[in-house]
């Protein structure tokens, strides 16, 4: 026979009453349905998910200039008109490697330093608002030489 820690060898069989206040479960239930996606596209992205996504950036350039056996990269953006807009993420891809973020900043343009690369390059501009960032596949991206 199990014996409750507190001394009740009938807690097995005692009705859990939750929540307390009526009307409680309705809110919760409301709670719960706002959080999840009210409805799918017909190429499954979610409506909710797609109106929360920052805007992408318009107009993206990029100059490359050099600096001994470093290369300067520049990269220029206009904002889309977005109030919730934070930044712009910035990804280099070289080759079969996977993107890596190379710097954020919310005003263009945006300057760093890379090393000298024959591989293929391309550079993502990844804005980022208050409900996260934009999928880096849907980001613009320019292709530029480092070699």
């Amino acid at each position: 026979m199990l014996v409750h820690p507190l001394g009740n060898p009938n807690y097995r069989n005692q009705q859990i009453r939750w929540p307390a206040r009526e009307g409680l479960q309705t809110q919760i239930q409301q709670f719960k349905g706002a959080s999840q996606p009210s409805a799918l596209t017909p190429n499954g992205v979610s409506q909710v998910a797609t109106a929360n996504q920052p805007k992408a950036v318009l107009g993206l350039r990029t100059t490359v200039g050099q600096s001994g056996s470093l290369r300067r990269v520049t990269v220029s953006f206009t904002r889309a008109v977005d109030p919730f807009f934070q930044k712009v993420n910035v990804y280099l891809k070289q080759g079969n490697s996977p993107p890596i973020l190379i710097t954020s900043s919310p005003n263009s343009p945006i300057t760093f330093m890379t090393n000298r690369s024959t591989a293929a390059s391309t550079i993502f501009a990844q804005t980022e608002g208050n409900w996260g960032p934009m999928p880096l596949q849907q980001s613009p991206s320019v292709s530029l030489h480092l070699g």
